[in-house]
This record gives structure tokens, C-alpha cells and sequence, in this order.
């Protein structure tokens, strides 16, 4: 029991309600900063993108270096197409639907390769009727954005790979293990199909994100608040007149 008197006033308070706020109250204000965190995150992008889609178009190639500092920029490749070599990338959502975005290697020649995101496909009746992944023939030239894969959370199981034989299906994009089985060295960004091109599918790429700076400020506002609410209550039950 911890007890403290002054000026007619008694704080008074029991250790386990004492340690359960002292735990409770820093996780709820690291949460909003967290949130704010996330917000400026998505201005950063959205920033980022209006500024680089704005760009000149460049050789993919030419970005191999260091694509992450060309994020969103216009870009083109010339290659061939890996038909049989095509990737789904699984839980990609569009307009409330579930389906997976399909990304197919594109070889530049040379041993060096490209992801190109051709759109969004819906799931089929079962994981097991994947839909058909019509990509064009020979050689070809593609224009589109480049951009980084969808980031996920905790993997859980074998990895990023949920089907072992083609198309593959992956939760997510990990180059290095792409590369060793399309037998290229992929270019660790993906193009973002121009949604005129054609040979893809669905394609929104300006949707704006799930959530964002608002959407993220307002969760901070609501963390900020209820440790304040915390800590009112935490004083008020504990504090009487001696």
C-alpha cells in the first residue's frame, strides 16, 4: 500500500492497480506517438510519389543500382516475358474483394530481371481454381511506375512461399528468393503496370492507401485520449479527504 498525506488530502492506493497503470499509461501514449509516426510516414510517400511520378521515364537498368531512392518514378524495360515462371501474391484486396496481384519476371537479358505487377485477379471458387495468367508473347516493351512490394507483418510457417510449384503463391515478396527460383537476378523493386498498358489486369495504383494521415491522427487522438482518461481515474479513485 502506497500512502501519502497533505493538507487534508490522503493518496492512497493499493501496489497491483499502481504497477497495472504504470504499465498501461506508457504503452498507451508510446501507441499515439506511434500512430503520429505512421501519419508522417504516409504524407512522406505521398509527397514522394507526387514528386517522382512526375519525373522523366527512365531504363529500368539504369535504377539497379539503387531503385529505392527512384521509388515511383516513370520507368520502361524491354524483355521477355517468364510465362511460365508467374507469381501471385496472395490477400491483395480491390473494391472489398479477395485476389491476388500477379507478378510476372520479365527477363532483360543477361541474367538480369524484373517484377512487372500486371494487376489485380479475383480468387477463384477455390485456392485450387487459380485463375488463367494470359501474358504476352516475345519480346516486349513495358511502362509503368517503379515501387516496393506490400509490406506484411509476422510470417508464420515455411516462409514467404504458401505454394511450392508454378504459379507460385507467396505472401510476400522476398527477392532473394524469387531470383533462385526464376533463375534471374531480379531488380529488387517491381513495376507498377501503367494501367493503359496492355497484357495486365485490374490496375488502381492511385488508390489511396487503407489508411491514411487522418485516419492515423485520429487513432493517436484516441490513444492520447484514453491515457488521459487513465491517469483522471487513477487519481480520482485514489485521492480523499484525510
Amino acid at each position: 500500500m502506497i500512502r501519502i498525506r497533505s493538507q487534508g488530502w490522503e493518496f492512497s492506493v493499493s501496489m497491483l492497480p499502481a504497477l497495472v497503470t504504470v504499465i498501461l499509461l506508457p504503452g498507451l501514449i508510446l501507441l499515439g506517438f506511434w500512430q503520429l509516426g505512421r501519419a508522417d510516414f504516409k504524407e512522406q510517400l505521398a509527397r514522394a510519389r507526387l514528386t517522382q511520378s512526375a519525373a522523366a521515364p527512365l531504363d529500368v537498368r539504369s535504377l539497379a543500382t539503387d531503385p529505392a531512392t527512384d521509388r515511383f518514378r516513370p520507368v520502361h524495360a524491354t524483355g521477355v516475358y517468364l510465362n511460365r515462371r508467374q507469381i501471385l501474391l496472395d490477400n491483395r484486396t480491390l473494391g472489398g474483394r479477395v485476389g491476388f496481384h500477379v507478378l510476372t519476371p520479365l527477363d532483360l537479358g543477361d541474367g538480369v530481371g524484373v517484377l512487372v505487377n500486371r494487376g489485380w485477379v479475383p480468387l477463384g471458387p477455390s485456392r485450387g481454381q487459380l485463375p488463367e495468367l494470359p501474358a504476352p508473347m516475345g519480346r516486349v516493351t513495358v511502362t509503368g511506375l517503379l515501387d516496393a512490394p506490400p509490406a506484411v507483418g509476422l510470417l508464420l510457417g515455411n516462409g514467404s512461399v504458401a505454394r511450392e510449384f508454378w504459379p507460385l503463391i507467396v505472401i510476400t515478396v522476398d527477392f532473394d528468393e524469387l531470383s533462385r527460383r526464376t533463375g534471374l537476378q531480379l531488380i529488387r523493386s517491381m513495376i507498377l503496370l501503367s494501367p493503359d498498358a496492355a497484357g495486365g489486369f485490374e490496375r488502381q495504383w492511385d488508390t489511396p492507401a487503407r489508411f491514411g494521415p487522418e485516419r492515423h491522427r485520429g487513432y493517436a487522438l484516441q490513444w492520447f485520449s484514453l491515457a488521459a482518461a487513465l491517469a483522471v481515474i487513477f487519481v480520482a479513485v485514489n485521492v480523499r479527504r484525510a
